[in-house]
């Protein structure tokens, strides 16, 4: 089985999205959509959403409340990851994709 650029670019978001603790739902280049979440849920990494107007993925923000130093570093590091990612899927050309849809 030959694998195509669109594949190939898929498994590489796929991949760089787990290591920054999200999961892509679903890929439709048709549509120009990527659709991710958190992969742990309970962890500090944000959930973020595309603006369709604009295109521009927005980051989450929560209040936590007071929070031990360590777990601030959490956060942040929860904010860096999202930063991360959206910089990663703003660049991307979903048309440049394969059509993907997590099978849960």
């Amino acid at each position: 089985m030959t694998t195509t650029t669109s594949q190939e670019n898929t498994k590489r978001l796929i991949a760089r999205a787990a290591e920054l603790g999200y999961t892509i739902i679903e890929i439709n280049p048709d549509a120009n959509r990527i659709e991710l979440i958190p992969t742990d849920p309970a962890s500090y990494t944000p959930p973020m959403t595309r603006e369709w107007a604009t295109g521009q993925w927005l980051v989450q923000t929560t209040t936590y409340g007071p929070l031990a130093p360590d777990e601030i570093g959490r956060v942040v590091d929860g904010y860096q990851q999202a930063t991360i990612m959206a910089s990663l899927v703003e660049r991307l050309d979903a048309a440049s994709l394969a059509p993907y849809r997590m099978t849960r």
